[in-house]
């Protein structure tokens, strides 16, 4: 991360650093890594600033259809994550039914999602990860083309995009074969409506 890219970097992390009323006391950017001191107000979580800094993915995929939609986010901040949900399902609200989240504070904002898409929000249990396991595996295909550790304030729109298209046309064994987009339209004639009326959507940012 040299010349260019570690400027911009620098300025970026500087930015998002000051937004939480944080002071960096001491950046180094280095050619694979970044070393950071930085002052925190008690107010404001560590994880919530290397959220902040790192940026993060929203994802949302249908229990029966395995849908998924995906946005990469500056921040894992509530009023981000908040937005982001509403602008992806905005165009899906006839099948939006509910939603289920884990207990993240970047999920304060659920009263109003439930307001906006017209919906109701559900929260796993703590520490209960398989009750959202769609999500999680889900999380773990994404991982194929994202490795752990990615930087999502360097991936694009259009990469995320790209990754997203890629999942909702691959054919799925647990659904006989069929691409998620084929069963959420109903594109495949066989498939009756009547069997995806209790479609949800599980929710969260990698």
């Amino acid at each position: 991360m040299k010349d260019r890219v570690g400027f911009e970097i620098s300025k970026t992390i500087r930015i998002f650093a000051e937004r939480l009323g944080c002071e960096v006391v001491e950046l180094n950017v280095q050619e694979d890594h970044v070393h950071l001191l930085v002052m925190v107000p008690p107010k404001v979580a560590i994880s919530q600033l290397v959220g902040t800094i790192k940026g993060a993915l929203v994802t949302i995929v249908d229990r029966v259809s395995k849908f998924t939609l995906i946005k990469n986010v500056d921040s894992k901040q509530s009023k981000v994550v908040t937005e982001a949900t509403i602008m992806i399902l905005k165009p899906y609200l006839d099948k939006t039914h509910t939603i289920t989240a884990d207990n993240g504070k970047e999920f304060a904002g659920h009263e109003k999602l439930a307001e906006q898409l017209e919906t109701k929000v559900y929260f796993a249990h703590p520490y209960a990860s398989w009750e959202r396991g769609l999500n999680e595996n889900t999380n773990g295909l994404i991982r194929q083309y994202f490795v752990k550790g990615s930087r999502f304030e360097e991936i694009s729109g259009e990469e995320v995009e790209a990754v997203m298209n890629k999942l909702n046309h691959r054919p799925r064994k647990t659904l006989n074969y069929d691409t998620p987009l084929m069963l959420c339209f109903f594109i495949r004639i066989n498939v009756r409506p009547h069997d995806y009326r209790n479609c949800t959507s599980e929710l969260n940012p990698p």
